[in-house]
């Protein structure tokens, strides 16, 4: 991390925290420490909400949103977005099953998506299995 990116990084900052077994917890950084270790060139961040689902002394991967980051949006796990008909496509849930939700996936890097239009806050998708929802679509289409 440099001085620039550890100075775009704030108290009230979105985030969140992934664990091992993929479970995601939203949470808010509550304090920055204002200056980089030389020799390890990380700063200390600490979280506030991000306590459920999570084991103490566990290995996490924490996301945090910096001041001045690109484009607003949703990031998904890259398996979340199927491609279906030439289109990107996630799997919304509703309280029948799952629904099919064009999307537009701006950037993919390092297993995860950015979807930056066809979702909205508080819906939940379809990540892990996500292509086994797009194989009975496919398989309905065969059978017509």
């Amino acid at each position: 991390m440099s001085p620039q990116d550890a100075a775009r990084i704030f108290p009230g900052a979105v985030a969140s925290v992934r664990n091992a077994a993929g479970v995601e917890v939203a949470a808010t950084v509550r304090s920055v420490t204002p200056t980089l270790k030389p020799e390890t060139r990380s700063a200390t961040v600490v979280l506030s909400g991000a306590g459920a689902g999570l084991v103490p002394g566990e290995a996490v991967q924490a996301r945090i949103t910096a001041r001045g980051s690109g484009q607003p949006g949703f990031i998904l796990p890259e398996e979340a977005v199927q491609s279906l008909k030439g289109r990107d496509v996630v799997f919304v849930r509703t309280s029948t099953g799952f629904a099919v939700r064009p999307v537009v996936a701006s950037t993919r890097s390092g297993g995860q998506a950015l979807v930056v239009s066809g979702l909205k806050v508080g819906e939940r998708v379809a990540a892990r299995y996500a292509f086994l929802l797009k194989a009975e679509i496919a398989k309905g289409d065969e059978e017509e």
